[in-house]
């Protein structure tokens, strides 16, 4: 079993060069948990755990992070936690964020929501701010697609910043 310092450090070790701990402690510091750093998963509550694997998707400065209901065994305080720094985390380091939920509130909070209901597409919607934003990405040579073939989805992004929530509204829905 690992400490959460050293949880988020792994990736860094095994696919990166330079110092791992300097990289994940100030993304435990971030997330809160900078006094955290040698606790062991079971010395953590749920959202403790949930934010050490929210500060391990960031350590490599990835141009995409799916979270797959990142809040769904949280209480509702620490959900909002974790949302708010997913956002941040996401705002700061220019990531695509492809969310996949059943809560439509969190949904909302996208710049774009794709619904899927019994595998299929039922809506698709983005935000006038967003497509503006993406107009200016656009100028500057970036895109973002989003597909939904057959019950699935397929994301393609090199546009940082932008943030997609694909809600399934149906159990039949699958996600890859």
């Amino acid at each position: 079993t690992l400490t959460a310092l050293e949880n988020v450090m792994l990736p860094y070790e095994l696919n990166a060069r330079g110092d791992a701990r300097k990289k994940a402690q100030p993304l435990l510091e971030a997330v809160g948990l900078g006094d955290r750093l040698h606790h062991y998963p079971v010395q953590l509550s749920g959202g403790e755990q949930q934010r050490v694997a929210l500060a391990r998707a960031f350590v490599l400065d990835p141009p995409v992070v799916l979270a797959d209901e990142p809040t769904g065994n949280l209480d509702s305080v620490n959900g909002q936690h974790v949302l708010a720094l997913l956002s941040e985390r996401q705002r700061e380091s220019q990531t695509t964020l492809v969310l996949v939920t059943h809560d439509p509130q969190i949904a909302e909070r996208a710049d774009r929501r794709i619904v899927l209901k019994d595998g299929m597409v039922v809506a698709d919607d983005l935000k006038e701010s967003a497509v503006q934003g993406l107009a200016v990405q656009a100028d500057a040579g970036l895109s973002v697609q989003a597909n939904a073939p057959s019950a699935g989805l397929s994301v393609q992004a090199n546009a940082p910043s932008a943030g997609l929530a694909v809600q399934a509204d149906a159990p039949s829905a699958q996600r890859r």
